[in-house]
């Protein structure tokens, strides 16, 4: 028996053209013809997409639920994404606010490899929050990069991840900084006896993604940085799922703010940061906290958050990692709010508490003891 799956959607609109925008969306979507093109048999009864349930909820939005023949699928990322907003992308006035996958569908996805659980094993932090620091700006040269990281891994910070804009420049070539910066970082935890990893960013073209990938894992990265926005949500898959090089991978949203902050274009941050990062193998998802210097709302986060951590029997939970903006004074009331299971990332933040970084990282940490 064919089984089918479910995409939920916020229209905007008068009930007629709702009405009306609900129908085109269950044929652009599918069988993508005219209905009376579409000859009757299998591409109406199974191909085309069906409106299960249509709500309006006030004068300018309605709800909408649309089944799809999960067959349609494939089983590719690509072809699911392309079926849940792809040439309705184009459309005004549709909102993606939800999916409902079958279980052997998820199944194959897989998931995070490592989850929460994972990634706290490869860092021996079996409870409490963890801090994360970024190696930045853009220009500097790798030497300098890697002091940097050297003194916030002495300072006991459990990860530092590079900047997203940090990749394979003239003055920072990426194998070189690989080397040195991991050299780095094993130099500290060798005098600290801490466990801090080095996330390197990964990003490229699938095929040099893949290189720099086992590159890193080889010289000593413990982590890796993918923009699933720029590289497509399938290399994030390929990478999670091949033996080679095995390390947690951590999603950064760069490029699809402007197909989440729309309140009535896009998809919402939670299934796009949450679940589908999660479902193409995200152990790890970067999201700005609320308040801070970009267009998140507090529902955002929490919804992020919500969608990382909700408890499934085929995908492990991924780890969810606010930045943008946190500063020494609001960490205290940002970890009150998201709790343990959640990595505060603090960017240009942690370089202007002092000069002296390893010690504005042991404040942090005192900062979160007394929380705690």
């Amino acid at each position: 028996m064919n089984t089918r799956f479910w995409v939920e959607y916020h229209l905007t609109g008068s009930p007629k053209e709702t009405e009306d925008m609900a129908k085109g969306i269950a044929i652009e979507q599918s069988v993508g013809l005219p209905l009376q093109l579409v000859a009757s048999g299998f591409l109406q009864d199974e191909i085309l997409g069906r409106v299960e349930d249509l709500k309006v909820l006030n004068d300018q939005t309605s709800y909408v639920k649309i089944s799809y023949l999960t067959e349609s699928i494939g089983n590719e990322l690509t072809q699911l994404m392309n079926v849940l907003y792809g040439n309705i992308s184009l459309w005004k006035g549709i909102k993606v606010i939800g999916i409902e996958l079958p279980d052997p569908l998820k199944a194959y996805f897989a998931g995070p490899r490592f989850g929460i659980r994972g990634l706290r094993d490869r860092l021996r932090a079996p409870v409490g929050p963890l801090l994360m620091a970024q190696v930045k700006p853009m220009g500097r040269g790798t030497h300098e990069l890697a002091e940097l990281a050297y003194r916030f891994a002495i300072g006991g910070i459990d990860l530092i991840i590079e900047d997203h804009m940090v990749t394979d420049q003239t003055w920072s070539h990426f194998r070189d900084r690989v080397f040195a910066i991991s050299q780095a970082v094993q130099r500290a935890n060798s005098k600290t006896k801490g466990n801090c990893v080095y996330v390197p960013n990964v990003t490229s073209s699938p095929e040099e993604l893949l290189l720099r990938a086992d590159w890193a894992s080889r010289y000593g990265a413990g982590a890796l940085l993918v923009s699933p926005g720029l590289t497509g949500f399938d290399s994030l898959q390929r990478l999670s799922q091949n033996r080679r090089p095995g390390l947690p991978i951590i999603a950064h949203p760069t490029f699809l703010g402007s197909l989440m902050l729309s309140p009535n274009q896009g998809i919402v941050p939670g299934l796009l940061l949450g679940t589908i990062f999660r479902l193409a193998g995200a152990d790890c998802s970067l999201l700005p906290y609320a308040g801070g210097r970009f267009g998140f709302h507090e529902e955002d986060c929490q919804s992020v958050i919500e969608h990382c951590q909700q408890a499934d029997l085929l995908l492990k939970r991924s780890m969810p990692a606010l930045g943008g903006g946190i500063t020494l004074e609001n960490l205290p009331s940002l970890h009150k709010k998201y709790g343990n299971d959640v990595i505060y990332l603090l960017g240009g933040q942690l370089y202007g508490i002092s000069a002296d970084l390893p010690e504005n990282v042991r404040q942090l940490r005192r900062v979160l003891e007394r929380e705690t």
